[in-house]
């Protein structure tokens, strides 16, 4: 019983210029947490100055209760023409972006309000989102929350490690990779997004063409963690019509649309940002946690000498399936009863539950360090059929929610086939092998 992905959605659009003649009147420096009043006189644009503390992500967004439409403005073009960053991304009227920051990195921006007219004032606030804190969180305030294996990680602020943030995991700390392009770090994405940016929307063809000067690009998450936007800017050149004037343009690149639908509010577990964190987070533990480590060189040895009997699937529709020879084959069941058998003999497993929900059957592993290790080698396992030829072929990666130590993450990560009903959140022990 395998996990379908669900389709990825590209849209690129235009995005028309923004231009003004407004010069600054004030500037003013932003903290973490701390929300600064900005004042507008006739219009003018207050230039803002954040100074990061720490690398991760910040969220900047405005708050008006009065008459004024505020507007973030790109501080590319300084006093003359400028591109608008946000408009009317937070709540009513206020603006709403991120941005991904290095440690120390100074960002800056220009407040300003919609067709550069009015007077009044608004605050404008930094939250940190994936920022790492000035100071670690007490051992004490996580330790209801978060399972052992990422109790110890918290002793280095620069150490990667998870919580329970509003109920769900949530990373910090992660080891982004740094891919700058065109001024904006790719790292902070996954390896689709960057391929999309790099080798189709903003290829170095269309980022440096002639009449072009100082391309830069901004690359954000929107806020259902499954949405990247992008806006590249340049100035235009010498000798061409409107020469001086920043012109803007951006695109969009979605995930699965449809795992809003399926898994409602934990669709959040199955989102472009949180499988890219979750990958990040389990590529630290591959290295630095050796038990985890062996139990996964486990995990994937077995899944290749098993396939799934999908002529055995009730739900299977399409051509004749075409097994490939040599490998056992199992539906749900027959996984959990190796896996029952196999990983009770590895040293650092203390004991194996088997459980099982309508239609489907899982294991648990009990480790002689005290952890628990949520284990469903079906779903973990990377294999897929085309339904038009019958013949089964294996995908790049795994699906890692279903080997981990999480537990919320594991009830609510997948559904079954037909049932939309989280398999997992529904099951109950039938069988322990245990050394006690």
């Amino acid at each position: 019983m395998k996990s379908k992905y669900g389709f990825i959605a590209i849209l690129l659009m235009l995005v028309p210029a923004f231009s003004n003649s407004n010069y600054l009147h004030a500037q003013q420096t932003l903290t973490v947490n701390a929300p600064a009043t900005v004042n507008i006189n006739n219009g003018q644009r207050v230039q803002l100055n954040f100074t990061a503390p720490s690398a991760g992500e910040y969220i900047i967004d405005s708050t008006n209760n009065g008459s004024l439409d505020p507007v973030a403005f790109s501080a590319a073009s300084g006093t003359g023409s400028a591109a608008t960053i946000n408009d009317d991304g937070g709540e009513g009227r206020n603006f709403r972006f991120s941005r991904n920051l290095r440690a120390g990195e100074v960002f800056t921006f220009f407040a300003g309000v919609h067709r550069n007219t009015g007077n009044g004032s608004y605050t404008v606030t930094v939250q940190g989102l994936n920022a790492a804190q000035p100071t670690a969180q007490p051992a004490a305030q996580t330790a209801q929350t978060q399972p052992p294996a990422q109790l110890a990680a918290q002793v280095s602020a620069d150490v990667p490690f998870a919580e329970m943030v509003n109920g769900f995991v949530t990373f910090r700390n992660l080891p982004y990779p740094e891919i700058i392009y065109y001024g904006a770090n790719l790292g902070y994405f996954p390896p689709e997004v960057r391929d999309w940016i790099m080798n189709s929307a903003f290829t170095p063809e269309k980022m440096e063409q002639s009449f072009m000067l100082d391309s830069q690009l901004r690359v954000w998450w929107g806020e259902d963690n499954n949405t990247v936007f992008t806006e590249a800017s340049y100035t235009i050149a010498p000798r061409f019509r409107g020469a001086g004037t920043v012109t803007t343009w951006g695109g969009q690149y979605r995930g699965g649309e449809n795992i809003f639908n399926t898994y409602g509010e934990y669709a959040y577990y199955q989102t472009l940002r949180f499988k890219y964190q979750h990958r990040l987070y389990v590529d630290h533990l591959l290295i630095t946690d050796p038990v985890f480590a062996e139990i996964i060189e486990f995990a994937r040895h077995l899944s290749a000498e098993i396939e799934y009997d999908w002529a055995s699937f009730s739900g299977y529709t399409g051509a004749p399936v075409r097994p490939t020879p040599g490998l056992r084959r199992h539906v749900c069941d027959g996984y959990a009863n190796e896996v029952m058998e196999k990983a009770f003999r590895l040293p650092s497993v203390r004991a194996v539950q088997r459980w099982v929900s309508p239609n489907h059957a899982w294991n648990v592993l009990r480790l002689a360090d005290g952890r628990t290790l949520y284990f469903d080698l079906t779903w973990f396992d990377n294999e897929r059929i085309n339904r038009e030829t019958g013949q089964i072929v294996q995908t790049a990666d795994y699906n890692w929610n279903n080997i981990t130590f999480f537990e919320h993450l594991f009830r609510f990560s997948n559904v079954g086939y037909g049932t939309r009903q989280f398999s997992h959140n529904m099951g109950t022990l039938q069988r322990e092998l245990t050394r006690d």
